[in-house]
């Protein structure tokens, strides 16, 4: 019964589509994403980009033996999380050439593309994709209106013992101007979908998630490689439900509060290029004139001056500039004006923080002494292999360090610094350490820092602040180079990928060099490189950069 009903639902889609029955056309994938959905993924021509990643160092890489073993465990890693072979999908993505286009419903999730020259080497690496047939896995072919469909339902398990998909369904369909993929929880709406997404072909009309994403890329650099673009609106009163669900009488509603229920998406572009270099750009679009939008002003560029505070030899960076005060001030101010000052009460005793004899806000004197910038790093040892916790080390910029301690202090309660942890002498400066060996941890709390970390860290973090020569991030490195070159982020992660080597030579089994290129006498080595991420605070709302270099 289950298959009647879906192919007559096929039938009556694919036979209401005339460009069908008529000669081939070539419309592009994105009038075929269906009108109800939230994010679409594009490419807009594979074999360029697959031809681009060929000549890149990491692609290389995994393509070549060595990085068979970290390919091995990369797929491993993605079967397990996503109940899907990641090595059919690749499998998939070789036999691309032009168009191709991904998009998700609330019940579907769909695949399609312009059919390349090779179109059944094409067609064979999607059907390995789909679920094996058998009589628990309701295969069926319909020949409708020019269009071949085969629907096929998972089994209760498949070969890889997966579970989560029993009473899924996944589609085929294979039609002069169009192939894909579709998968859903019900027959029924995977068949609907299906027409709809084809009936696309012979329209003009676009998706509205399609139109947002075609107007999100207005004005930006043009992106060769694969753009993703969400929809976010959705989701927000579902969270909001959930959220004041779960915390009633414990947090005031949040139900629009942040004045994301319209106008709230994200855009994704990534590329790679000959070398090591690997592009990818995010915008978060935040509605301006909103709670959100206020709040995402507390994000402001980090100092220059960052650099000259913290030590070099550095195999990590983090570091970010929030002005919490202001963060907290605006987030009251919203609840105060929404819910009351009830709210405040709740959200006092949420964090637990009593109020001042004086009526001030302890909280607020607090963070009013942080100056927003904020750091944490990782030391490199001299054998780029060996990372622990011991080398990690946090620094805070202060207004006022005298002012901080008192505030901290009235923050603590009772018991003052002074009185939970011993002071020492460390770098002819006063520190807090819990005992007097190498692996003592600690802080110290000076006229503009905040530093924090184990013995070895604070005294080094220590000299690169007092200005010793040659102590800071001032060193020519290739970590200070990628701070340089993105002032004005207000947010950078810098990571020296030789400190994964190690790892990854242990799971290849040999180190891996490119073969060497005329002139020189040893190849390349992808993992001689930086892995960047930074953010940005912009008109429209925020701009993420990740790329190695």
């Amino acid at each position: 019964m289950l298959l009647q009903v879906t192919s007559a639902a096929v039938r009556i889609f694919l036979a209401s589509t005339p460009a069908l029955c008529g000669p081939p056309v070539s419309p592009s994938v994105l009038q075929l994403v269906p009108t109800d959905s939230f994010a679409v993924a594009y490419c807009e021509d594979f074999a360029a980009l697959r031809s681009r990643a060929e000549r890149n160092d990491w692609y290389r890489l995994l393509a070549s033996d060595h990085g068979e073993p970290l390919l091995r465990d990369f797929a491993r890693e993605f079967r397990s999380e996503t109940d899907t072979d990641m090595l059919e999908l690749l499998a998939v993505c070789k036999q691309l050439q032009g168009e191709s286009a991904m998009f998700l419903t609330s019940q579907v999730a769909g695949f399609v593309t312009t059919p390349p020259a090779d179109r059944a080497a094409l067609l064979e690496a999607m059907r390995t994709w789909l679920p094996e047939s058998g009589p628990d896995a309701l295969p069926r072919e319909l020949e409708l209106a020019g269009a071949r469909v085969e629907m096929v339902a998972w089994r209760e398990t498949s070969q890889y013992g997966w579970t989560a998909r029993k009473g899924h369904f996944a589609a085929l369909v294979d039609h002069p101007q169009v192939l894909g993929l579709f998968s859903g929880d019900d027959a029924e709406a995977l068949a609907a979908v299906i027409g709809a997404s084809i009936a696309g072909a012979s329209s003009d009309e676009r998706a509205p998630v399609v139109q947002a994403f075609e107007r999100s890329r207005s004005g930006q650099p043009r992106c060769h490689g694969i753009e993703v673009f969400v929809d976010l609106t959705p989701f927000v009163p579902d969270y909001e439900r959930e959220l004041a669900a779960d915390w009633a009488g414990v947090l005031p509603d949040p139900t629009g509060l942040l004045g994301l229920d319209q106008d709230f998406w994200l855009a994704v572009a990534s590329d790679v290029h000959p070398g090591t270099r690997v592009d990818c750009t995010a915008r978060l679009h935040i509605p301006r004139e909103t709670l959100a939008a206020s709040l995402a002003d507390t994000f402001e560029p980090l100092p220059a001056a960052l650099a000259g505070q913290l030590p070099n030899g550095l195999a990590q960076l983090h570091a970010l500039r929030w002005n919490l005060k202001q963060f907290y001030t605006r987030l009251r101010g919203a609840l105060l004006e929404r819910h009351g000052a009830e709210s405040l009460e709740t959200l006092d005793a949420l964090v637990g923080i009593d109020p001042s004899d004086d009526g001030s806000d302890k909280l607020a004197d607090f963070l009013a002494q942080l100056d927003g910038t904020f750091a944490v790093f990782q030391l490199l040892h001299d054998s780029h292999d060996v990372l622990d916790f011991d080398d990690i080390g946090l620094f805070a910029s202060l207004v006022d360090g005298a002012a901080f301690r008192s505030a901290l202090d009235r923050l603590v309660g009772e018991r003052t610094v002074e009185t939970l942890i011993p002071s020492s002498t460390l770098e002819d400066t006063e520190v807090y350490l819990t005992g007097a060996g190498d692996d003592d941890f600690g802080f110290a709390i000076l006229p503009r820092a905040l530093l924090i970390g184990f013995r070895d860290v604070l005294a080094r973090n220590l000299r690169a602040v007092n200005g010793v020569p040659g102590a800071n991030l001032l060193d020519g490195s290739e970590v200070q180079a990628a701070f340089d070159a993105n002032l004005g982020c207000c947010s950078i992660s810098i990571e020296d990928l030789s400190t994964l080597e190690a790892e990854a030579v242990r799971r290849m089994g040999s180190a891996y060099r490119l073969p060497p290129e005329e002139g020189q006498e040893v190849g390349r080595n992808p993992f001689d490189s930086l892995l960047v991420f930074t953010s940005r605070r912009t008109a429209e709302g925020f701009r993420f950069e990740l790329h190695t270099q």
